[in-house]
């Protein structure tokens, strides 16, 4: 698990890439415990060559250390939202990380605010 601070998640919540998807279960952010590196970065755009390659459009954005993850079709469905999380839950990733989806990440914001 990775732990934020209030401001820590109002920035996460802030640099959503997706904000205009109206769909808060196709948006999903995994916030690691530090910056992905080179050889996370690889890995993860050779993830999405490959979805895309099976005509998913499904999308990460990096901003910092926080993946973004769009999934029009729904997370169920998404070959990138299981790759993914087999590429950062590995023991060679070299990072750890903590996924939730944007309806989770907003109501965290909000009680936050309480």
């Amino acid at each position: 698990v990775v732990v934020l601070t209030r401001d820590e998640l109002a920035e996460v919540v802030a640099a959503n890439p997706f904000p205009d998807e109206p769909d808060p279960r196709r948006v999903h952010a995994v916030v690691l415990s530090e910056p992905p590196g080179p050889e996370l970065t690889a890995k993860l755009d050779a993830a999405v060559a490959q979805s895309a390659a099976k005509g998913f459009g499904d999308e990460i954005r990096v901003v910092d250390r926080t993946l973004y993850l769009h999934t029009p079709e729904g997370y169920g469905r998404s070959d990138l939202a299981a790759a993914l999380m087999r590429i950062v839950s590995s023991p060679k990733a070299g990072t750890t990380g903590t996924a939730r989806n944007w309806a989770t990440m907003t109501k965290l914001l909000a009680l936050c605010a309480d």
